[in-house]
Parts: C-alpha cells; sequence; structure tokens
C-alpha cells in the first residue's frame, strides 16, 4: 500500500484514495491472477471498514503457514507468503488480504494436521464478514 514505489509485480493501494494499480503479472497462472485482484480488493474492503478486518487478521498472523492454503504447483494462494520474520510484508493488513483470498474461495490450509484451527478460523471469519458485509 502507499504510493507502489518499489513494486513491479502484482499490485498497490494508491494512498487513501481507493485505487487500485495492477503492474506486470509474471505468473501466467489464471488462477493467480485472480487471487491477486481479490488479495487487493481484500485491502480497500479493509479500509472501509476501518482497519478492523486487519486487526483481526493480526490474532492469526503468527499461525499464518497452518490455516492459509499454501503455494500449488503455479498457483500463489498467498500473495505475500511470509517466511522472513523480518518481511515488511508481515503485516496484519497482508494477513487479512490474503485471508481474504482464503474466505473468498474456500482456499483455506487443506493439511488434516491444521483442520481444527483452520475450522476455528473459518467460523470467525465467516462471523465477522457477516457483520462486515451488511
Amino acid at each position: 500500500m502507499g504510493n507502489c514505489q518499489g513494486y513491479d509485480t502484482g499490485g498497490c493501494i494508491v494512498g487513501s484514495s481507493g485505487r487500485i494499480v495492477f503492474f506486470s503479472f509474471l505468473s501466467t497462472d489464471f488462477q493467480w491472477r485472480k487471487n491477486n485482484v481479490v488479495h487487493e480488493l481484500g485491502h480497500l474492503f479493509d479500509g472501509l471498514h476501518g482497519g478492523n478486518p486487519n486487526s483481526f487478521a493480526g490474532n492469526y498472523a503468527s499461525d499464518r503457514k497452518q490455516i492459509l492454503r499454501p503455494f500449488e504447483g503455479t498457483t500463489a494462494w498467498q500473495m505475500h507468503p511470509i517466511y522472513d520474520p523480518d518481511s515488511p510484508f508481515l503485516t496484519n493488513s497482508e494477513m487479512f488480504a490474503d485471508m481474504f483470498v482464503a474466505w473468498t474461495y474456500g482456499a483455506w490450509n487443506t493439511n488434516p494436521l491444521n483442520s481444527v484451527k483452520v475450522k476455528d478460523v473459518i467460523t470467525k471469519m465467516d462471523e465477522k464478514m457477516s457483520g462486515w458485509l451488511h
């Protein structure tokens, strides 16, 4: 988010204007491209609700790998996969935007070892989204 300087792929929100700027999509995977658009819409949705969604998502940031679907073949389900704890993308906003992708497509982590945690997140996300959408 911000002024989009330093970006060369994907997209960003320009300041508080609500304008999304998309850059070159390096991936030819259609689902990856759609996920990126939904991710950016997630940022807008968050802004419309005063940042409450990203505050909620911050509760799950440390469980990111367990609840969000991992990269599959050529499809990225997380637009900002976080493996580096010092990453500038380790933010509640990015977590919510990726949760927005998961919620939109029902694309949560399907590893059976994570099923209890994922089910809890889905339930809470559904409850929150129901309130935010009304």
